[in-house]
């Protein structure tokens, strides 16, 4: 187990701040793939897990906004299991469904 987040967070720190408006979610399911695959015995922390998730949020929210996408895409988009898995968590982080955000 990772004691340290540091490294993760900073990696996905950077990686996300190169050019964040061409950075999707599945960019960020692939990146978090490929730190497991160098890592085999990664085990990620809170801390790493709920900054990814924070993210794949955020990048929806910005993806509702847009008004482009409907809610179902948007949680295929960003990698959620499920529509009402994204609809689940979107309302715990933010305090209102996805539907009524935009």
């Amino acid at each position: 187990m990772v004691d340290d987040d540091t490294e993760v967070v900073n990696y996905m720190r950077v990686l996300f701040s190169r050019d964040y408006q061409l950075i999707t979610c599945v960019d960020a399911d692939t990146a978090l793939e490929e730190m497991r695959a160098a890592e085999p015995n990664l085990i990620l922390s809170d801390v790493a897990i709920s900054f990814f998730r924070t993210y794949k949020l955020n990048r929806a929210a910005e993806l509702l906004k847009s008004g482009k996408y409907t809610v179902s895409e948007i949680a295929d988009k960003c990698s959620f299991s499920s529509q009402s898995h994204f609809s689940t968590v979107f309302k715990k982080q933010f305090g209102i469904s996805p539907s009524e955000y935009k």
